[in-house]
């Protein structure tokens, strides 16, 4: 590429967080379709923001996109922030881990407040049996136990 003067130019250049992200990709079992769709983006935006450019325009993605990115893909903020990742980027990585463990503690808090009548051989047993359940269905939690 050049400008009409004739010198070259400067090929935009990708986010600094592009290259551990494409790295983890690669390294990860999961294709880079999976990981656009978990970190909420189309595939071909992924494929932009990793280059930097879409034919040449630069693609200045937001910080929560590039950190659902790293996200997606199984990068800490700690990784994240060793490779040289931006610290608003590994800001943004946290809220998102943050929430994630947020979201992990709420379903075991339910099921803690609806067990605390029984006792802990109670407790067991019930889970035992709504275990032994859903492998009999062959579902993974998705459905509603069987009464008790």
């Amino acid at each position: 590429m050049s400008n009409q003067k004739g010198e070259p130019q400067m090929q935009p250049t990708p986010p600094p967080e592009a290259d551990t992200i494409s790295t983890a990709l690669r390294r990860s079992s999961i294709s880079q379709r999976e990981a656009s769709r978990r970190a909420g983006i189309n595939e071909s935006y992924w494929r932009r923001v990793i280059a930097g450019h879409n034919r040449g325009v630069p693609v200045n993605a937001s910080l929560i996109t590039v950190a659902r990115m790293a996200h997606a893909v199984g990068i800490t903020p700690d990784e994240l922030a060793a490779s040289g990742g931006r610290p608003e980027v590994v800001e943004e990585l946290r809220a998102l881990a943050g929430a994630e463990e947020a979201d992990l503690g709420k379903p075991f808090r339910i099921i803690a407040v609806a067990l605390e009548e029984y006792t802990l051989d109670e407790q067991e047993e019930i889970l035992q049996r709504y275990l032994e359940s859903q492998r009999r269905d062959g579902t993974e939690g998705g459905n509603q136990p069987e009464a008790v």
